[in-house]
């Protein structure tokens, strides 16, 4: 297999315009997205790999980082692995990094254009914490099966807002969790989603296979919540502020809590943010 990635950027649905990037989200981002991805890689890569046969073939759409599907090349060098994703900052950072292995190719393409010219379908794909960038998630769930072969698995991982918990639970902390929401669903979203996999699954026509829902030792959370979560709610919070979508005092409230959060004068004991993993087949 060539190495490196495919040329150029492909879309062709109103997803793409209003797509999670590295450049709109600016800063450290993909630093984030990395860190992100490694807190839960050793309990999602043994179930993912499972479903791969020897010499198979997986590609991760929405690959942004490139961690997991490092991650499959790495531990399977059997199996040839693409990973996929509309940003191509996102396809040309993961190329630079991890472009030498020789069982990986990125390329940047929107999922649900189906796969490229000359692509020969895969026997299990993932979409990791993509539904809740996109507006119609069903759709791109049915266009997740043009990269499959018949008989292929799809596997499905995200979070659920609703199911986040901390302790002690500041006073703006639930405030903060439906402005994120809202300004999700605004851009064309759902960070609400893990909860709701099956009921996608079954409305796309799809057969759920497997379902489980992984989660991390608190200490783990709690060490990395500042890193991951934080930069998170900044997002949110900058651009609630440069839309004016929330009064001032609410924001100022959170803002507040959130940098003390930061700096250490406020301090959790606690945090669960499950991951919920379904994989499906097609009918």
């Amino acid at each position: 297999m060539s190495r490196g990635s495919d040329s150029g950027p492909e879309s062709g649905n109103d997803d793409a315009a209003r797509a999670y990037t590295i450049a709109g989200a600016g800063g450290n981002e993909a630093e984030r997205l990395r860190r992100q991805a490694l807190i839960t890689l050793g309990q999602e890569l043994p179930e993912l790999v499972r479903t791969l046969p020897e010499g198979g073939r997986f590609v991760d759409l929405g690959s942004g980082s490139g961690v997991l599907a490092d991650a499959v090349a790495r531990v399977r060098s059997d199996v040839r692995v693409w990973g996929f994703d509309i940003d191509p900052d996102a396809v040309a950072k993961a190329s630079q990094i991890f472009g030498d292995r020789p069982n990986l190719r990125f390329g940047s393409r929107d999922l649900v254009l189906g796969p490229p010219e000359g692509f020969e379908p895969a026997d299990a794909a993932c979409l990791r914490l993509v539904l809740m960038h996109i507006s119609h998630p069903v759709r791109a769930l049915q266009a997740a099966g043009l990269w499959l072969r018949p008989g292929g698995i799809l596997h499905l991982l995200e979070t659920d807002d609703r199911r986040i918990e901390v302790s002690p639970r500041p006073p703006w902390f639930s405030d903060l969790l439906d402005l994120m929401q809202a300004l999700q669903i605004r851009k064309g979203g759902n960070r609400h989603l893990g909860g709701d996999l099956e009921g996608l699954a079954s409305e796309a026509g799809l057969v759920v296979l497997g379902r489980r829902e992984i989660a991390l030792e608190s200490k783990v959370l709690l060490a990395a919540f500042s890193k991951v979560f934080l930069p998170v709610a900044d997002y949110y919070l900058d651009a609630a502020k440069r839309g004016q979508n929330i009064p001032v005092t609410q924001w100022e409230r959170i803002r507040n809590g959130v940098d003390a959060l930061k700096s250490g004068d406020f301090s959790l004991e606690y945090v669960s943010i499950p991951l919920f993993h379904i994989y499906v087949g097609f009918h």
